[in-house]
């Protein structure tokens, strides 16, 4: 059974994979628990409800929050500890903390106030049948369907930023805190109590281990932890702390895939281990022994912003793009060799069309149902000479052939702050939000793939090679930016330059102190929505003879908002042809000729009649509509 982030659940047949049933919540569901007495059952635990479902989708029950007060929601909730027949609830409510148990029935046993108090949901999660709350800078565990105490630990002063929860994934006891530096594995239960098992210097992620053995007294516990030349998987006993030698895998680095997510390993008879790791690039990825045996790009799922470049055969011959579109959308580059060698044409034929030719699927890495062309006039009629440039939520990039969904190269962004999930845009550039653009267009022989990388106060700039994702210059990003635009290209650099523009309407440049920007003063244009004062402004880089321009002179305003108008959106037109026709022939055989300002910009907006539409040019503030 899983959960989305938008609250749909759906239930899938573990031996086929078929969707059993689904429920749209439109909210979302805080937990799923399986009940340990029944196991055809399953809690649905949201803020205002909690539901007991069997596993064909039929409710079975459910309790509402309101029965305990108005304004109380619901936190956690856990099958007992002491009782195969009966689960605990927890709530918060004005009063405080309320632990709320009931049968499998649905009828509520006791009402129960808790003996701690619980600020905030965030920093809380539930081990077995215990809270796990982590605050001003202590650990502590209280039991809420359990017997015993209340046990609280002092942490040490973390390296970097705060202590924060690892995801529990079924250990036993046995949990992780990290601070994005380093790790620190507990332990609870038993004549020691809550302690720390082990610390690491690096960010870890600990994770069950099922084996043969239904002996859980001694079942041991994974960790997996990702370095720049790999991942490391060591196994645990939770009794003493002690660890088994690291095994190493290769192929799956920190750098191309971030931190370790979750893990599940399983150990067979044979005392082989093999693992499931899921990354912080929303990657899965099956491990047998020290193997990589296969890799799921699961982020394929949360693309964002997606683009097409294309590989004209023109293209600066530093790419080594072996992927077959790419191979065989440079056919007219290897007839025109042919001319030059009349006598060699079947050994050419041979060693450069047949041999480098893939008819088999195998080593490519397809979406489900892809069907690889095996000629070229099928490549033609879809475009092979096309890679897909698509950003997912992870945040990582993925260049794509067109035609064969074939994964020509990746480049993860870096993690996420966690700030970010808390942190609200001021205007302009959302500094927790990826920013990709091909300049100086996709239509361009010799694009350049952009990427402004998220982060709050460190994010990068990097110039990409759109054909292999090699970085080929990285910048410093400045604070406070709420416009990038491109500026002209000169004969001296090899990247194209950037026009920053910030807050106070101030410009800078990067590469820094770039010399397009002076001589694109009184050429380059500046546009701006204001959606909470409803008014729409252009600029203009000023010149003044040989002085670098510093800040941007307003030159046309327009105001919605004094005509009861709210601006919902705006655009301009993106140069998204590679083969450029200038005119359309229609079927009466005249002909239309095509034609769009450059500086065209749309605005839709509503009003108490409906929506309005304006098209104006962006420069001289002419509006066409």
């Amino acid at each position: 059974i899983s959960a989305t982030e938008t609250g749909l659940v759906q239930a899938w047949k573990g031996g086929t994979g078929d969707l059993s049933w689904q429920r749209e919540y439109g909210e979302k569901v805080l937990d799923i628990v399986p009940t340990r007495g029944s196991a055809t059952s399953v809690l649905l635990l949201r803020e205002k409800e909690v539901e007991s479902r069997n596993l064909a989708g039929k409710i079975e029950w459910q309790l509402s929050a309101k029965d305990l007060s108005p304004e109380a929601r619901y936190i956690a909730a856990t099958t007992s500890e002491t009782s195969e027949n009966s689960v605990c609830l927890l709530a918060s409510t004005k009063a405080g903390a309320v632990v709320q148990k009931a049968d499998f029935s649905g009828k509520v046993l006791e009402k129960v106030d808790a003996d701690f108090e619980l600020r905030s949901a965030k920093d809380a999660m539930v081990v077995d049948a215990h809270l796990v709350v982590l605050a001003d800078g202590a650990l502590s565990v209280h039991p809420i369907c359990a017997t015993g105490e209340s046990q609280s630990i002092e942490l040490l002063k973390p390296k970097s930023g705060s202590w924060r929860l690892q995801p529990w994934q079924q250990t036993k006891g046995v949990f992780a805190i990290t601070d994005g530096v380093s790790t620190s594995v507990f332990s609870f239960g038993g004549s020691a109590g809550l302690r720390q098992l082990k610390s690491l210097d690096q960010v870890a992620v600990v994770g069950p281990v099922f084996g043969v053995s239904d002996d859980e007294t001694g079942q041991l516990v994974a960790l997996a932890f990702a370095k720049a030349e790999g991942t490391q998987i060591q196994l645990m006993d939770p009794a003493s702390g002690n660890v088994q030698p690291a095994v190493s895998i290769r192929g799956y680095t920190a750098t191309e895939r971030g931190e370790s997510q979750l893990l599940l390993v399983h150990e067979l008879r044979s005392g082989e281990h093999r693992a499931v790791i899921s990354a912080a690039d929303h990657s899965l990825v099956g491990i047998q022994s020290s193997k990589v045996i296969w890799v799921r790009e699961e982020g394929l799922a949360t693309i964002q912003q997606a683009d097409l470049y294309s590989r004209h055969t023109t293209a600066d011959k530093r790419s080594e793009d072996k992927s077959l579109g790419a191979q065989l959308a440079n056919l007219p580059v290897h007839l025109a060799e042919l001319l030059k060698a009349p006598f060699e044409i079947l050994t050419y034929l041979s060693s450069v069309i047949m041999a480098r030719r893939q008819r088999k699927e195998t080593g490519l890495l397809l979406l489900p149902d892809a069907t690889v062309p095996f000629s070229s006039e099928e490549l033609r009629d879809f475009g092979a000479d096309k890679l897909i440039l698509a950003m997912s939520n992870a945040p990582k990039i993925f260049a794509l052939q067109a035609t064969t969904s074939e994964v020509v190269w990746t480049k993860y962004l870096g993690p996420l702050d966690p700030k970010c999930t808390s942190a609200k845009a001021k205007g302009g550039l959302d500094p927790c939000v990826p920013w990709m653009q091909l300049l100086p267009s996709a239509a361009s022989p010799h694009a350049e793939l952009v990427v402004i990388t998220p982060g709050l106060g460190h994010q990068k700039v990097w110039w990409m090679d759109p054909l292999t994702g090699a970085v080929l210059r990285e910048e410093t990003m400045p604070r406070d930016i709420s416009a990038v635009m491109p500026l002209p290209q000169g004969k001296t650099l090899h990247t194209h330059p950037l026009m920053l523009i910030d807050s106070q309407g101030g410009l800078q440049t990067l590469p820094k102190d770039a010399a397009e920007l002076q001589e694109a003063a009184g050429k380059v244009f500046h546009w701006e929505v204001d959606t909470v004062n409803q008014v729409v402004q252009g600029f203009a880089v000023p010149k003044d003879g040989t002085k670098r321009p510093k800040k941007l002179v307003p030159i046309w305003n327009m105001e919605l908002g004094s005509l009861a108008e709210k601006i919902l959106v705006a655009a301009t037109p993106q140069h998204r042809q590679w083969d450029h026709v200038p005119v359309h022939i229609k079927g009466d055989a005249s002909i239309l000729y095509k034609y769009i300002n450059p500086n065209l910009l749309a605005i839709v907006s509503e009003d108490t009649s409906g929506l309005n539409l304006y098209t104006l040019d962006a420069v001289t503030d002419i509006c066409f509509i």
